[in-house]
């Protein structure tokens, strides 16, 4: 609601250069006169043609024309227009927006695979008819999967969508992004309670065992790391792939030690966005409470005050610190 006004200064552009015309309070892209359009999707106007039809109270002169602004009907929001009382079309907000925020010819536009056609495909006709000839409105298109849960489509609809505030309180951003991760951008992702704990237990493993790396020399099983996982991701970025290549690092670090290993496998994941311990606490003052927080605990241990030790574990281990008592002292750790 914002941009009303880009999206009716783009409407009424389209309109005068020709690609676009009003009929009866809405306003048409007119399809016809877009060389290009198809080139995103693959759809000839042709056979979008072939059977289609034009519905009761659309006033288009082609079945393949969209709308980029409808006149008012009772019940809906309306803004005044030179058409007349009305409101956008899907298409032509995302465009306006687009434009305005972050110009033309910006690097990624994403979105799922089912948004291609239409909605894409009328973008990039809308977009590059209002900018003019050789422009381009996004260099690169990115369509990923749908999300699911237990198997059906997560909607507002069905009621089984999770919000980012109950995401995290059911695991860390780190854990997410594993299970994210692990399958193709490109293919569905089908979230369940227990693909969760399994993207739980292994974040522990890469955490544990990565969480001290520091810069090392680069060893020969560290070269050969690097090459298997940026070919991944050069391929149609391959997660899965780059995630395995991790996954194998680990087990061969924990096997040898190469530190080299460890080193470029951490910042493999920094890389993807994973943050280990001492950067996902955000801030410096956090560690020294908690290790303040230890040395009150340890002297509470030292004059077998045993019930406040355990109140100040079991309070940090509710908030997902985890004290590791040793022989080198206490060890503190976020659960994930």
């Amino acid at each position: 609601t914002g941009h009303i006004g880009p999206i009716l200064e783009m409407v009424r552009k389209l309109e005068t250069s020709g690609y676009a015309y009003a009929s009866g309070g809405d306003v048409y892209f007119d399809v016809s006169q877009d060389e290009d359009y198809g080139k995103l999707s693959g759809q000839r106007v042709e056979e979008l043609n072939a059977g289609a039809r034009i519905e009761p109270g659309e006033l288009k002169t082609d079945p393949a024309d969209f709308a980029l602004w409808k006149a008012a009907k009772e019940g809906e929001p309306a803004w005044e227009s030179p058409y007349g009382k009305g409101r956008p079309g899907w298409h032509i907000e995302c465009s306006a927006m687009s434009l305005e925020l972050l110009g033309e010819n910006f690097d990624i536009h994403g979105g799922a695979r089912e948004l291609m056609f239409p909605h894409h495909e009328n973008e990039i006709a809308q977009s590059e008819s209002y900018l003019g000839p050789g422009s381009t409105f996004a260099k690169t298109w990115w369509h990923c999967g749908e999300l699911r849960v237990d198997g059906a489509k997560m909607s507002k609809s069905l009621n089984n969508f999770i919000s980012v505030g109950d995401a995290l309180q059911m695991a860390s951003k780190n854990v997410w992004r594993l299970l994210f991760l692990q399958t193709h951008p490109r293919s569905p992702l089908d979230y369940t309670l227990n693909k969760m704990e399994q993207a739980k237990s292994s974040w522990n493993r890469i955490n544990t065992a990565l969480k001290d790396a520091e810069v090392a020399e680069v060893s020969e099983a560290s070269t050969a790391f690097q090459a298997q996982f940026d070919a991944a991701l050069g391929d149609d970025l391959n997660t899965p792939e780059a995630l395995a290549a991790i996954f194998d690092a680990v087990s061969n670090f924990n096997r040898n030690g190469d530190a080299g290993l460890a080193f470029a496998a951490r910042t493999a994941l920094e890389t993807l966005g994973f943050a280990f311990e001492t950067s996902e606490i955000g801030d410096t003052l956090t560690p020294k409470l908690l290790e303040l927080l230890i040395e009150t605990r340890n002297e509470a241990r030292e004059r077998r005050d045993f019930k406040t030790s355990d109140v100040i574990r079991d309070k940090l281990a509710a908030l997902g610190v985890i004290l590791e008592d040793g022989v080198d002292g206490t060890r503190w750790k976020i659960e994930s």
